[in-house]
Protein backbone atom coordinates (compact mmCIF):
# COMPACT_ATOMS: atom_id res chain seq x y z
CA UNK A 1 0.00 0.00 0.00
CA UNK A 2 2.69 2.26 1.29
CA UNK A 3 4.71 1.98 -2.07
CA UNK A 4 2.03 2.41 -4.29
CA UNK A 5 0.55 5.54 -2.29
CA UNK A 6 3.88 7.44 -2.62
CA UNK A 7 4.48 6.45 -6.07
CA UNK A 8 8.50 5.75 -6.99
CA UNK A 9 9.76 8.43 -9.12
CA UNK A 10 13.54 8.63 -9.66
CA UNK A 11 14.05 12.19 -9.85
CA UNK A 12 13.33 15.45 -7.92
CA UNK A 13 9.53 16.74 -7.56
CA UNK A 14 7.83 18.87 -5.51
CA UNK A 15 5.26 16.81 -3.80
CA UNK A 16 1.61 18.49 -3.45
CA UNK A 17 2.83 20.39 -0.37
CA UNK A 18 5.93 22.05 -2.54
CA UNK A 19 8.50 20.06 -0.53
CA UNK A 20 11.44 18.30 -2.72
CA UNK A 21 10.99 15.11 -3.11
CA UNK A 22 12.53 11.75 -4.55
CA UNK A 23 12.15 7.81 -4.65
CA UNK A 24 9.41 6.40 -2.43
CA UNK A 25 8.01 9.77 -1.04
CA UNK A 26 11.45 10.45 0.42
CA UNK A 27 11.51 14.14 1.61
CA UNK A 28 14.56 16.01 1.43
CA UNK A 29 13.77 19.52 3.69
CA UNK A 30 17.56 20.83 2.82
CA UNK A 31 20.19 20.72 -0.08
CA UNK A 32 22.62 18.55 2.65
CA UNK A 33 19.60 15.93 2.59
CA UNK A 34 19.96 15.98 -1.10
CA UNK A 35 23.79 15.37 -1.00
CA UNK A 36 23.32 12.15 1.17
CA UNK A 37 21.56 10.57 -1.85
CA UNK A 38 23.09 8.62 -4.22
CA UNK A 39 22.12 10.11 -7.55
CA UNK A 40 23.54 9.64 -11.09
CA UNK A 41 23.53 11.33 -14.41
CA UNK A 42 20.52 10.72 -16.28
CA UNK A 43 22.83 10.61 -19.67
CA UNK A 44 26.01 9.58 -18.43
CA UNK A 45 25.32 7.25 -15.66
CA UNK A 46 28.09 9.21 -13.52
CA UNK A 47 27.94 9.37 -9.53
CA UNK A 48 26.62 13.24 -9.23
CA UNK A 49 28.84 15.44 -7.00
CA UNK A 50 27.26 17.24 -4.05
CA UNK A 51 27.16 20.58 -6.21
CA UNK A 52 25.06 19.02 -8.99
CA UNK A 53 22.56 17.49 -6.41
CA UNK A 54 22.50 20.98 -4.37
CA UNK A 55 22.08 22.66 -7.92
CA UNK A 56 19.58 19.86 -8.79
CA UNK A 57 17.48 20.60 -5.29
CA UNK A 58 17.23 24.52 -6.24
CA UNK A 59 16.48 24.18 -9.41
CA UNK A 60 12.87 21.90 -8.31
CA UNK A 61 12.50 24.54 -5.87
CA UNK A 62 12.03 27.27 -8.40
CA UNK A 63 10.68 25.00 -11.18
CA UNK A 64 6.98 27.00 -12.67
CA UNK A 65 5.99 23.43 -14.43
CA UNK A 66 3.80 24.64 -17.50
CA UNK A 67 -0.07 23.51 -17.43
CA UNK A 68 -1.43 21.47 -19.98
CA UNK A 69 -2.21 22.86 -23.11
CA UNK A 70 -5.16 25.52 -22.59
CA UNK A 71 -5.61 23.99 -19.11
CA UNK A 72 -4.42 24.46 -15.59
CA UNK A 73 -3.32 22.35 -13.51
CA UNK A 74 -6.34 20.65 -11.12
CA UNK A 75 -4.70 20.76 -7.65
CA UNK A 76 -0.79 20.93 -8.17
CA UNK A 77 1.47 19.86 -10.96
CA UNK A 78 1.96 15.71 -10.83
CA UNK A 79 5.75 14.76 -10.16
CA UNK A 80 6.22 14.08 -14.27
CA UNK A 81 5.93 18.08 -14.56
CA UNK A 82 8.85 18.31 -12.82
CA UNK A 83 11.05 15.98 -14.91
CA UNK A 84 12.40 18.94 -17.03
CA UNK A 85 13.50 20.53 -14.56
CA UNK A 86 15.82 17.53 -13.43
CA UNK A 87 19.44 15.60 -14.82
CA UNK A 88 19.85 13.44 -11.92
CA UNK A 89 18.33 9.88 -11.23
CA UNK A 90 18.27 7.46 -8.42
CA UNK A 91 18.73 3.73 -9.48
CA UNK A 92 16.08 1.34 -8.35
CA UNK A 93 18.52 0.10 -6.16
CA UNK A 94 19.16 3.05 -4.25
CA UNK A 95 15.31 4.25 -3.90
CA UNK A 96 14.88 0.68 -2.62
CA UNK A 97 17.48 0.98 -0.26
CA UNK A 98 16.34 4.50 0.96
CA UNK A 99 12.72 3.27 1.41
CA UNK A 100 14.08 0.47 3.26
CA UNK A 101 15.69 2.47 5.85
CA UNK A 102 12.81 5.01 6.00
CA UNK A 103 10.98 2.26 7.02
CA UNK A 104 12.62 0.23 9.68
CA UNK A 105 13.31 3.77 11.13
CA UNK A 106 9.02 4.87 11.49
CA UNK A 107 9.07 0.68 12.50
CA UNK A 108 11.36 1.73 15.58
CA UNK A 109 10.11 5.40 16.10
CA UNK A 110 6.38 3.93 16.48
CA UNK A 111 6.24 1.89 19.81
CA UNK A 112 8.07 5.62 21.06
CA UNK A 113 4.79 7.79 19.81
CA UNK A 114 1.92 4.72 20.56
CA UNK A 115 2.08 2.74 24.10
CA UNK A 116 1.13 -0.81 23.29
CA UNK A 117 2.32 -0.81 19.94
CA UNK A 118 3.13 -4.06 19.71
CA UNK A 119 -0.12 -5.54 21.08
CA UNK A 120 -1.96 -3.63 18.27
CA UNK A 121 -3.20 -5.75 15.64
CA UNK A 122 -1.25 -6.55 11.71
CA UNK A 123 -3.82 -4.14 10.14
CA UNK A 124 -3.48 -1.18 12.36
CA UNK A 125 0.24 -1.88 12.74
CA UNK A 126 0.19 -1.47 9.07
CA UNK A 127 -2.21 1.48 8.85
CA UNK A 128 -0.06 3.06 11.24
CA UNK A 129 3.35 2.37 9.50
CA UNK A 130 1.47 4.04 6.36
CA UNK A 131 0.47 7.20 8.36
CA UNK A 132 4.01 7.54 10.06
CA UNK A 133 5.50 7.29 6.60
CA UNK A 134 3.44 10.43 5.78
CA UNK A 135 3.40 12.71 8.51
CA UNK A 136 6.56 11.36 10.68
CA UNK A 137 5.98 9.24 14.25
CA UNK A 138 5.55 12.02 15.88
CA UNK A 139 3.47 14.05 13.56
CA UNK A 140 1.18 10.62 13.08
CA UNK A 141 0.70 10.37 16.78
CA UNK A 142 0.26 14.68 17.53
CA UNK A 143 -0.91 16.10 14.37
CA UNK A 144 -2.73 13.37 13.00
CA UNK A 145 -6.86 14.28 12.99
CA UNK A 146 -5.93 16.37 15.46
CA UNK A 147 -4.16 14.03 18.03
CA UNK A 148 -7.39 11.68 18.18
CA UNK A 149 -6.01 9.07 16.02
CA UNK A 150 -3.09 8.29 18.91
CA UNK A 151 -5.77 8.44 21.26
CA UNK A 152 -8.22 5.53 19.22
CA UNK A 153 -4.76 4.22 18.49
CA UNK A 154 -3.44 3.51 22.51
CA UNK A 155 -7.28 2.47 23.47
CA UNK A 156 -7.55 0.27 20.72
CA UNK A 157 -10.45 1.87 19.74
CA UNK A 158 -10.36 0.89 15.77
CA UNK A 159 -13.52 1.56 14.92
CA UNK A 160 -12.85 5.16 15.77
CA UNK A 161 -9.69 5.33 14.04
CA UNK A 162 -11.03 3.82 10.58
CA UNK A 163 -13.83 6.98 11.45
CA UNK A 164 -10.65 9.34 11.40
CA UNK A 165 -8.80 8.64 8.26
CA UNK A 166 -11.09 10.66 6.31
CA UNK A 167 -9.68 14.06 8.04
CA UNK A 168 -6.22 12.81 6.89
CA UNK A 169 -4.08 14.94 4.36
CA UNK A 170 -3.49 13.26 1.01
CA UNK A 171 -5.90 10.69 -1.46
CA UNK A 172 -8.90 9.54 -0.67
CA UNK A 173 -7.91 6.47 -2.16
CA UNK A 174 -4.89 5.91 0.12
CA UNK A 175 -7.22 7.16 3.02
CA UNK A 176 -10.30 4.62 2.26
CA UNK A 177 -7.09 1.92 2.59
CA UNK A 178 -6.32 2.90 6.09
CA UNK A 179 -9.68 2.37 7.12
CA UNK A 180 -10.40 -0.67 5.85
CA UNK A 181 -7.07 -1.61 7.42
CA UNK A 182 -8.59 -0.37 11.33
CA UNK A 183 -12.21 -1.73 10.53
CA UNK A 184 -10.27 -5.01 9.67
CA UNK A 185 -7.85 -4.84 13.17
CA UNK A 186 -11.31 -3.64 14.64
CA UNK A 187 -12.54 -7.44 14.43
CA UNK A 188 -8.78 -8.89 15.10
CA UNK A 189 -7.53 -10.28 18.60
CA UNK A 190 -4.86 -8.42 19.51
CA UNK A 191 -1.06 -9.80 19.27
CA UNK A 192 0.36 -11.03 22.47
CA UNK A 193 3.42 -8.90 23.89
CA UNK A 194 6.61 -10.82 22.77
Amino acid sequence: MLVTAEGNIPYMYLDSKNKVTVGIGTYLRTVDDAKQLRMYDAKTKILAPDEDKASEFKSVVSAKPAPPKGGKWKNHPPATAYYIFTKLVMTPSDIGERWLRDVKQFQKQRPTYFKGFATYPAKAKQALTDIAYQYGASGAAKNAAKGKLKEYAEKGDWKSAATVCSALEGQKSRNDKRKALFDAADSAPAAKMP
